[in-house]
């Protein structure tokens, strides 16, 4: 008995000291890399907004064909079609993003982030 509680510490020890290295690179990682995540969050709805505006006002494809070929890993949060303005509006990750359609020329931009 006094073997496993030996055998069970050191394990628990072990475990502890692998969790907080562990925590402690994340931690690590994330501020050596902070302004690259935060700058990855808008480019989603982003890429979502302009590929729907593309889809739906330059391809003429239905809404869901649009939906599901714009479609992410990462759920949008808010999507609205404003077909008189040939707006698309997305927010994912808590950022926003606006897509218009120009014309057939120039198809869809994006609108410039505040």
């Amino acid at each position: 008995m006094k073997r496993f509680r030996k055998w069970f510490r050191n394990l628990s020890l072990l475990l502890g000291f692998s969790f907080i290295a562990v925590i402690a690179l994340l931690s690590g990682f994330y501020f050596w890399n902070k302004q690259a995540i935060e700058d990855f969050a808008p480019s989603l709805s982003a890429f979502y907004a302009k590929s729907f505006c593309s889809c739906f006002f330059i391809s003429e494809r239905s809404i869901n064909d649009c939906h599901e070929y714009a479609r992410q890993y990462i759920p949008i949060e808010s999507f609205h079609i404003d077909e008189s303005l040939k707006l698309i509006h997305v927010r994912a990750l808590g950022r926003q993003a606006r897509a218009f359609y120009e014309n057939k020329k120039e198809g869809c931009s994006l609108e410039p982030l505040r």
